[in-house]
């Protein structure tokens, strides 16, 4: 399925180095656009707006972005994203530009979905392998994720692997097939021993009184 890329409003930018922090202040962040056979650009985009994009195309999808006025755009994914130390804000984007006639690879994220029988009526534990997959495809054909149904794991034999998952129209999975997804695993039961000794304040099971012999 062809997806209709997103788009991301950007303007050339002239100020590097430290005084880029004068950008955020106004409420512009700073990015870089580069990628293979293409020429690197330092561009800036309404800070606003990227994250309504960071958040909705995150790193699988990718994003047109639009050169102000001009009718020039460019198909990029996002590939670095830095944060402030102290305020865990987007301070700087990296977006590697691509080719749309040129497959690319994508880590796309894994979404399991439904409950697992194991874990409602058995107490199991959710065990997960996996948490995204590696794909080949268009840059159109880019999914944002892919969903995997947990509900067929209804004892503590049955593992979902990349070989379970159903075939995806224009993408080739690239994750070796026998790896885990998802399984369950039986509760775990502490012994009535530890359990008593948890209970007595001030002794840590194992340890020794400092009046003992």
């Amino acid at each position: 399925m062809t997806t209709e890329f997103m788009e991301l409003e950007v303007q050339n930018r002239t100020i590097l180095g430290k005084k880029v922090k004068n950008l955020r202040i106004s409420g512009l962040t700073p990015i870089h656009l580069y990628g293979r056979d293409f020429p690197s650009m330092s561009l800036q985009t309404e800070t606003l707006e990227l994250y309504r994009i960071l958040r909705h195309a995150g790193r699988s999808q990718a994003v047109s972005l639009q050169l102000g006025d001009s009718k020039e755009s460019y198909v990029a994914f996002v590939r670095g994203i830095d944060f402030h130390p102290l305020t865990n804000q987007v301070v700087h984007v990296d977006f590697l530009r691509v080719d749309t006639n040129r497959p690319v690879d994508l880590e796309v994220p894994i979404v399991l979905t439904g409950e697992s029988p194991a874990v409602r009526q058995l107490r199991g534990v959710l065990i997960r392998g996996l948490s995204s997959l590696h794909i080949e495809c268009l840059p159109a054909h880019a999914p944002s994720d892919i969903s995997v149904d947990i509900s067929g794991i209804d004892d503590f034999e049955k593992v979902i692997r990349v070989s379970d998952l159903p075939g995806f129209d224009n993408v080739t999975v690239l994750s070796e097939l026998d790896r885990m997804i998802a399984s369950v695993s039986p509760p775990t039961v502490q012994s009535e021993e530890s359990v008593a000794m948890t209970e007595v304040p001030g002794v840590t099971p194992g340890s020794e009184s400092e009046n003992s012999g």
